[in-house]
């Protein structure tokens, strides 16, 4: 298990201790992380799931709007390569990718996979 802060935690004083929440796994956006805080030089470790979801979004309309038929790429998309880590269409209109579960802990969050 894997120890880490959470703002949102450090705002409720305490009344999150215990609860469970699931969540994209920050670890897969470590890339995204560095790459972020290189080029703009700000420290988004506790922030990561907000700006990762924000350009796996971007990601992946760019990536429709260079195919051609947005509609088409979306819909038909299968193990696309993003920060989220691999993001495939569901068949329903919506998407998949990794999430896992966290605990909150006295100290932020912990992963409960291992």
């Amino acid at each position: 298990m894997q120890e880490s802060s959470f703002s949102e935690f450090a705002l409720s004083n305490g009344a999150l201790s215990g609860a469970y929440v699931v969540s994209g796994d920050s670890r897969v956006a470590s890339d995204f992380v560095e790459k972020y805080q290189r080029e703009y030089g700000i420290d988004v470790t506790n922030e990561s799931d907000l700006a990762v979801y924000g350009y796996g979004a971007i990601e992946l309309i760019l990536e429709g709007l260079k195919s051609g038929n947005t509609q088409e790429f979306l819909s038909s998309l299968k193990d696309f390569k993003s920060s989220l880590g691999p993001i495939s269409a569901d068949g329903y209109q919506g998407f998949t990718f990794p999430v896992v579960l966290k605990e909150f802990t006295k100290d932020g969050f912990r992963y409960l996979d291992h």
